[in-house]
């Protein structure tokens, strides 16, 4: 059976799901789009940054979880975001 992906720009902090998957390049400091997550998490994405737990290496991933409602958010590293190819989305995908 195919695997079949969709990319599409939402609101993160608004989708209602158990478990958000957001895609991430490698960067020397938080990336603005990360901002609204940081802000849900209580600050955890940002620490974990700023303490180089996560930085977006190609198959790092880190778990934040949502304090209130337990709901998960998955960063999922993409390595060079310069070298990011469509196979490269797919793999991070599975």
């Amino acid at each position: 059976m195919p695997l079949h992906v969709t990319l599409r720009t939402a609101d993160a902090v608004a989708h209602d799901t158990s478990l958000l998957i957001v895609p991430v390049a490698t960067s020397p400091e938080l990336p603005g789009s990360l901002a609204s997550l940081d802000g849900v998490t209580g600050g955890a994405i940002g620490a974990a940054w700023q303490h180089r737990d996560f930085t977006g290496k190609r198959d790092e991933t880190a778990v934040f979880y949502r304090p209130g409602d337990g709901r998960r958010i998955l960063l999922v590293g993409m390595g060079d975001a310069a070298k990011l190819t469509r196979r490269a989305v797919r793999r991070a995908a599975m």
